[in-house]
């Protein structure tokens, strides 16, 4: 379970980056997050 909601987790902020051309602070308040949050994940995933 943990990782199909990685998955989904990992896919749901690429396609938020990809949407915001790679800007983080577009990308958070577009997915409701906090900006740190979302860099956390960001490399966590390492999706930039």
């Amino acid at each position: 379970f943990a990782e199909a909601v990685e998955a989904f987790e990992k896919a749901l902020l690429g396609d938020a980056l990809a949407r915001h051309h790679g800007n983080l602070t577009q990308a958070s308040q577009d997915l409701g997050m906090a900006k740190t949050t979302l860099f956390d994940k960001v490399k966590k995933y390492g999706l930039q």
